[in-house]
């Protein structure tokens, strides 16, 4: 394996988690809906983890990114992920928010973790729920 193949696959499990108290802006819960829907092309493709993926339009405010979601509405899991690019030398990264406990709980992972979005969630709730014991 060369180091670069080495860096990559380490990439692949690692996963940053961040808290901060809670704003009074928008629920991450809604956000797919309130805030994302109007910026999404209407196609749509299912991905591993039953998970629902559509393309962000051109000339949006998120452009170059695709949002995976459960559906109905993504409130129980979505994620902002970076469009595949293979010219890029950046990883492709995934974004998700959550609000527990008076907290907003922000977790950035590879994209290849998506599928797994259930135990990684599950994962950072006992992170921060151990924590604040």
């Amino acid at each position: 394996m060369t180091a670069g193949a080495d860096l990559d696959e380490r990439f692949r499990r690692i996963v940053f988690v961040t808290a901060k108290p809670s704003e009074a802006s928008l629920d991450p819960a809604e956000r797919t809906v309130r805030l994302y829907q109007r910026f999404l092309d209407e196609n749509s493709w299912s991905h591993p983890g039953g998970l629902i993926a559509r393309a962000f339009l051109d000339g949006s405010p998120f452009e170059g990114d695709e949002l995976y979601y459960v559906a109905p509405e993504g409130r129980e899991f979505a994620a902002r992920c970076r469009r595949p690019d293979p010219r890029r030398k950046t990883p492709n990264t995934c974004i998700t928010d959550f609000r527990l406990g008076g907290l907003d709980v922000e977790m950035r992972f590879s994209a290849a973790l998506l599928a797994e979005w259930a135990s990684l969630e599950a994962g950072a709730r006992g992170l921060i729920e151990a924590a604040r014991r």
